[in-house]
């Protein structure tokens, strides 16, 4: 029995000894990797080096031979970053480190950056892109700017649980240079800085390299925000967990937000050139931030504007709290098609005017199915102006709807979009408890709240809209598809029959507007094409300069001249039916 412990006790301390000379081995291979990591890095760092001092003297020569030394520095930058990224995690990317190869050494120091925006603490982002390896797909022409440095995404990821971010994260242009200073002794000095080419022009006095498509392109271009633009008009319950309001930077107190909303059969996406456009011009970036608002659009701009109103105020709330008020009431909206109405529905109080084209008794008399339902309907018919917002920008929105809607065709797809399966039920129970008390169907109800229906002329929605005071200055911007009607100005006739092949001028068209811009476009380029950019980047501009313009003082009305056929008739028909329905009632 005792020789039998013994060779236990022998195999246990054989095996442990074995362990040890292993995990031994095994420390001194990673000692050794580790090494080789740094040692390729310093290599690297080195010929940034020798790209650096050429930079100087190539200044006095050609525009060609500045390019040269430019492209050279810069690429050496950009494989050193991702050598040094080897070496250590970002979020130890501070302080100094020191490397060397080759008998020479240097001290890489990364400093803190200074008071104000001018730079960026990399330690804030979770990763980065290299800008000139990510592929540009939906910015036809992506602004990017010559000079030092290498062009970046600066990444944080949306998956820490902020608010108002979406999963991309944040997504900043950042531009990497790195600057050295020769010692009589000792290592060489080499300072890594992450500029923001937005908010300075020059290091060491050279201009800064930049690249402001990638951010956009790595934070919109999204299988999610793809899919929505087809998929969000049919199958609105599976997109609903992309609906939020969104923000592309971090926020900043300093800045004036501008909200994007994309319309009908889009997503944010198609703001991505505008966006891209808008970043590259510092006089507006460094006054604004730009957000946006994503949504599935199959559901009807009645039904989808209480969450956006909500997002808006719970956003003012949040960032008032934690960032600073200093410019959240100068809040301007640009909503394009759809997207467009939802925004004004962000500039009116309701009044009575929208419950009163379904209802023909007060709130107090209604049945409700449940709290719920009664706080769904309440939501969407009685509401007040969003404080935050200041201004408004309609592109191409069909302010009187589109006789589109009613086209044939439209009415076989129409009938292909289903609703939330709790919003159906709650339309239908509470038009079920309330037959008398309604001047609508349930059927008819539950039709209008999809987004095809809701765009039809004939929406009774359009009438309450349109009694509303827009409580802002508000600019349109209105597609013309044959191009000859550019230089009209309202109420011309041949500017009245126009059209973007979806919106006619007669729905985009509203007097009072601080101006008015007619484009050449067709409706689903208008967020694209270089008028809308340069018009909305002139306002954003003007009203820096204090050119604010007046919010309307009376309701836009239903219609004006070259209203579409039938709209009388269908007008008077709806006041007879009401007229009888009083009567009836009465009697």
């Amino acid at each position: 029995m005792t020789s039998y412990f013994h060779s236990i006790l022998s195999c246990l301390l054989l095996a442990s000894i074995t362990l040890s000379v292993a995990t031994t081995s095994h420390g001194a291979e990673n000692e050794r990797i580790a090494r080789a990591k740094e040692q390729n890095s310093a290599e690297v760092l080195a010929r940034v080096e020798v790209a650096w001092k050429v930079l100087a003297p190539a200044r006095a020569g050609s525009p060609e031979s500045i390019r040269r030394a430019e492209l050279a520095y810069n690429r050496e930058v950009e494989l050193f970053l991702v050598s040094l990224l080897a070496v250590k995690p970002l979020s130890e990317w501070k302080g100094t480190t020191l490397l060397s190869a080759g008998g020479r050494s240097y001290s890489l120091s990364i400093p803190a950056p200074p008071a104000g925006y001018t730079q960026w603490n990399i330690t804030h982002f979770d990763t980065f892109r290299i800008a000139s390896q990510v592929k540009i797909k939906s910015i036809a022409e992506p602004t990017r700017i010559a000079g030092i440095g290498a062009p970046l995404v600066l990444q944080r990821s949306g998956a820490k649980g902020e608010p108002f971010v979406y999963k991309t994260g944040y997504n900043c242009p950042g531009t990497a240079v790195i600057e050295f200073k020769s010692a009589n002794t000792g290592p060489v000095q080499a300072v890594l800085r992450f500029y923001d080419r937005r908010e300075i022009a020059t290091a060491g006095g050279m201009p800064l390299a930049a690249d402001y498509a990638a951010p956009v392109e790595v934070g919109l271009n999204t299988k999610e925000f793809r899919d929505i633009e087809f998929g969000g008009v049919f199958r609105i319950d599976k997109y609903m967990a992309v609906s939020g309001l969104y923000l592309t930077e971090p926020y900043r107190a300093d800045k004036i937000p501008v909200v994007l909303v994309h319309g009908l059969d889009s997503s944010p996406l198609t703001w991505a050139k505008a966006i891209n456009n808008f970043k590259s011009y510092p006089a507006l970036a460094k006054k604004y931030q730009f957000w946006y608002y994503s949504y599935p659009t199959g559901t009807s701009w009645t039904v989808s504007a209480p969450h956006f109103r909500d997002q808006l105020n719970s956003a003012n709330a949040y960032f008032a709290s934690r960032g600073g008020r200093e410019n959240l009431h100068r809040t301007i909206l640009v909503g394009h098609s759809m997207g467009g109405l939802m925004a004004r529905m962000a500039c009116i109080d309701s009044g009575n005017d929208f419950w009163d084209q379904i209802f023909s008794e007060p709130p107090s008399q209604v049945k409700w199915p449940s709290a719920q339902a009664r706080d769904t309907m309440m939501a969407s018919l009685y509401f007040k102006k969003v404080p935050m917002v200041s201004a408004a920008i309609f592109v191409a929105a069909p302010h009187r709807g589109s006789g589109v809607a009613d086209w044939f065709i439209v009415n076989f797809v129409k009938k292909l979009v289903k609703l939330p399966a709790s919003l159906a039920s709650t339309v239908l129970n509470v038009a079920t408890l309330n037959t008398d008390g309604m001047k609508l169907t349930g059927k008819e109800l539950a039709s209008l709240d999809t987004s095809i229906v809701s765009l039809s002329p004939r929406d009774p929605a359009y009438i309450a809209l349109n009694s509303r005071v827009i409580k802002v200055p508000f600019y349109t911007i209105i597609g013309d598809h044959d191009g000859d009607v550019t230089d009209l100005v309202y109420p011309h006739p041949r500017l009245l029959r126009s059209s973007d092949t979806i919106v006619p001028y007669w729905s985009a068209h509203l007097n009072q507007c601080v101006s008015e811009k007619i484009i050449h476009a067709r409706h689903e380029g208008c967020t694209v094409h270089e008028s809308t950019v340069d018009e909305v980047r002139r306002i954003l501009t003007d009203r820096l300069a204090g050119k604010l313009g007046k919010a309307p003082t009376k309701p836009a009305g239903l219609f004006g001249p070259g209203e579409p056929p039938g709209i009388s008739e269908w007008k008077h028909e709806r006041v007879k039916a009401k007229a009888g329905s009083r009567s009836a009632k009465t009697n």
